[in-house]
């Protein structure tokens, strides 16, 4: 949102890091858009967890709103602009090579869809 954006470039967003289950958060981004993507013939899943990822051990630190938000934001391109009978698939990489201190990681999410947008 344009609020978000002037946020973001003052440097005043603050981000709350604090503990959510990821594949919880995975399933709310997917029953918020099931619906509409239904209805245009689209086909949208939730690619499984890495293995290090997996539901047991999802509990991960983040801004959850921030993060579900982006994620919102990128299935409901992904749905206008995909044709009817087209996939778009919701996933999450384990990185952890690319964590700036130990014993963290860093997780890349990815909304892949085949539409123009």
């Amino acid at each position: 949102d344009m609020l978000d954006f002037e946020r973001i470039s003052s440097g005043r967003l603050v981000l709350v890091r604090a503990p959510f289950a990821l594949d919880v958060l995975l399933r709310k981004v997917r029953a918020t858009f099931a619906g509409l993507a239904a209805a245009k013939g689209v086909d949208l899943r939730v690619a499984p967890l890495p293995p290090e990822l997996e539901p047991a051990q999802a509990l991960v630190f983040g801004d959850a709103r921030r993060i579900q938000q982006c994620l919102n934001n990128g299935v409901s391109n992904a749905i206008k602009f995909s044709q009817p009978g087209g996939t778009i698939a919701l996933l999450v990489h384990f990185d952890e090579d690319a964590a700036v201190d130990p014993g963290w990681a860093v997780l890349r999410f990815t909304v892949r869809d085949h539409g123009v947008g």
